[in-house]
């Protein structure tokens, strides 16, 4: 319950953050020229982007790892994220992620112990709409105990564009053979490399 606190804690910062830059981007575009936009929008499609992650993963099926209950856990999540554009719809994006965690989980009649996992996936991604992309892919997580095979599938929407930064959230459905998770973050991005031409 007390991590659940803290998780949550950092979600209402992690979300303050979020409400303040999106403001700031809303002030600062009221400001910009039409001829400024068009700069910043041509400077800002590029070919690479790397980026940070922080959110929280639900596990649905987690137990608590002392009384074996099932129990609502919220995992801290972090990662790292590269994506390489082929055009202004297409592009691939690989993801490293951290799950800070101590769960179990039920496989047949068997309980199985998953702990501070590593996830690695890699996936196709499709903007039908600018801002907006649709992902999904597959992977690997790993912890001490096991490694397991993940399908994964995502939502990310790009609030704030200035420059070559960009913020966005990120909700995403991972499978991972025994058990799923449901994950939710902030995405805080830097855009370099070849400008993209315009569609």
């Amino acid at each position: 319950m007390e991590k659940a606190f803290s998780t949550l804690k950092v979600l209402f910062c992690f979300l303050g953050l979020f409400t303040s830059l999106t403001a700031l981007g809303q002030h600062s575009s009221h400001e910009d020229t039409h001829e400024e936009d068009t700069h910043m929008e041509k400077y800002y499609k590029r070919k690479h982007k790397i980026a940070v992650i922080a959110g929280s993963s639900w596990v649905p099926e987690g137990r608590n790892p002392e009384t074996e209950k099932k129990e609502f856990i919220l995992a801290p999540t972090y990662g790292l994220m590269y994506e390489y554009r082929f055009s202004h719809k297409w592009a691939i994006v690989t993801h490293y992620e951290l799950e800070v965690i101590n769960i179990l989980v039920e496989r047949e009649d068997d309980l199985v112990k998953r702990e501070n996992v590593q996830l690695l996936n890699l996936m196709g991604l499709w903007e039908p709409i600018p801002k907006l992309g649709i992902m999904a892919g597959v992977g690997f997580e790993s912890d001490r105990h096991e490694t397991l095979f993940v399908t994964v599938f995502g939502l990310e929407y790009t609030f704030i564009e200035s420059h070559h930064w960009e913020v966005s959230v990120e909700s995403s459905y991972v499978n991972k053979d025994i058990y799923d998770v449901i994950s939710l973050g902030i995405i805080l991005g830097w855009n370099f490399g070849k400008p993209l031409e315009h569609e």
